[in-house]
This record gives structure tokens, C-alpha cells and sequence, in this order.
């Protein structure tokens, strides 16, 4: 059952709202800078951050795992926390048109997650193109890199080989891509 705050019910505490599937919505408020922490003292299914000025790391006391919902879009959010994970029950979850440069690997642990919007976001890794793909495909390519790592979380890096092309610049990036060397 729905619960709506309003003036009659600001002296109800924390605990006391446990018992009702609380929905916040605080879209589109102009709000600006860091959430307050007190946030983190009510058990949510729902929570609507989307477009507003909010900024930084999201805090881990978000990611309860009461979640469903949890929309995030909009915003200059910067980094996404590992916690992100422990949302066991969410289905939706809108990261669009935030400043992440990379999500965390624990995104594959939301089993119940069908909804992942992405949108406008300039994320590195995982790549632009697994994210298009879908929850599916998200899940697939973390799994492959815990295969490849042992569980660890891994680290990408970019490098750039310039010089004379018959400086042995091929056999290097392919002994890189191969993870083994070759003689050429």
C-alpha cells in the first residue's frame, strides 16, 4: 500500500514507517549538491532522484535493498559505488544522463533487474556497446571478466603504440591482446 508524507504525518519516525511500502519522489525539484543522510533511515521500494542538480559519488546508504525503483537520471552524479549490488529486489534502475565514467561490476548481482536505462551517459566500462545491448548482455560481460580475473574486478587500459610501423609496433600488440609472447 501506498504512503504519502504531508503535514499530518512529519512526527511519524523512521521505524514506524517500516511497515509501508514508502515511495519518494523528488524529481524535478531543483535540488542541488549532496543527499542527506537521514535518507538512508527509511526503508524504501521506490526512490525518484531524476532530474534535478544533484552532484558527486552516489552514497552508498541509497542502495537498500528494499529497492525496486531507483531512479538516479539526470543528475551530475559521478560515481556509482559497489553497493550498487546489494539492491537485490530492484527492477528498474535509471543511471541516464549522469557523469559516470565507469559502473561497477556489481551490477550483475541485481538478478531481479529488467529495466537498466543508459542513456546519454559517456561510460568507458564496461563499453557503450554492452550496455545497448541490454541487462542480458551486461551480465554476460561481467561474467566473462570475473572468468578472466579470478573475481577480481579489472582494469582497462588504453594504450597507444606510435612509431616507425616496421618498429615491431604489430608483434607487440598482439603479444599485449594474447596475454602470452610471440616471436616474429
Amino acid at each position: 500500500r501506498g504512503f504519502t508524507l504531508g503535514a499530518d504525518t512529519r512526527a511519524l519516525r523512521a521505524h514506524e514507517l517500516a511497515r509501508f511500502q514508502l515511495q519518494l519522489d523528488f524529481s524535478r525539484l531543483c535540488l542541488m549538491g549532496e543527499l542527506p543522510a537521514s535518507l538512508g533511515e527509511l526503508e524504501l521500494c521506490e526512490l525518484s532522484l531524476g532530474r534535478n542538480s544533484l552532484e558527486g559519488p552516489v552514497p552508498d546508504f541509497v542502495f537498500q535493498t528494499s529497492l525496486k525503483v531507483l531512479d538516479l537520471g539526470g543528475n551530475a552524479f559521478t560515481r556509482l559505488p559497489g553497493a550498487v549490488g546489494g539492491m537485490r529486489e530492484c527492477t528498474t534502475l535509471d543511471l541516464s544522463e549522469n557523469l559516470f565514467e565507469t559502473l561497477p561490476q556489481t551490477l550483475s548481482r541485481l538478478t531481479h533487474l529488467k529495466l537498466l536505462n543508459v542513456e546519454m551517459l559517456k561510460v568507458r566500462d564496461p563499453p557503450m556497446a554492452v550496455l545497448e545491448e541490454g541487462v542480458a548482455a551486461l551480465r554476460a560481460h561481467y561474467t566473462r571478466l570475473e572468468e578472466q580475473t579470478g573475481g577480481e574486478e579489472g582494469r582497462r587500459v588504453r594504450i597507444t603504440l606510435v612509431g616507425d610501423p616496421r618498429a615491431g609496433r604489430t608483434s607487440l600488440a598482439r603479444t599485449l591482446a594474447r596475454g602470452k609472447t610471440t616471436l616474429t
